[in-house]
């Protein structure tokens, strides 16, 4: 069985493979949202010249609230965990 980083699947995801570089991830910070937390509208900017966006890593846990929303130049992308991942019985 051959397995792929999740980097690698962004990559192929983003670029259908087209790009003839190397796509890495660095681990610049790490925030880590539990129950209640609030996380307030914001704009990344890059930390590297050849910087292209912010990796979001969501776990399969139970979720209840907000999505999460990116805005680029006019378009918008929701991410809603709880839509994602299946409710887990308590």
């Amino acid at each position: 069985m051959c397995m792929t980083s999740p980097i690698e699947n962004v990559y192929a995801d983003l670029f259908n493979g087209s790009l003839k570089s190397v796509v890495r991830a660095e681990l610049y910070k790490l925030n880590v949202c539990g129950p209640g937390s609030l996380f307030k509208s914001h704009v990344d900017m890059p930390r590297r010249e050849k910087m292209f966006g912010s990796l979001v890593v969501a776990f399969p846990t139970p979720h209840e609230g907000r999505a999460l929303v990116l805005r680029h130049e006019g378009q918008s992308w929701t991410f809603d965990p709880g839509e994602i991942f299946p409710k887990s019985e308590k």
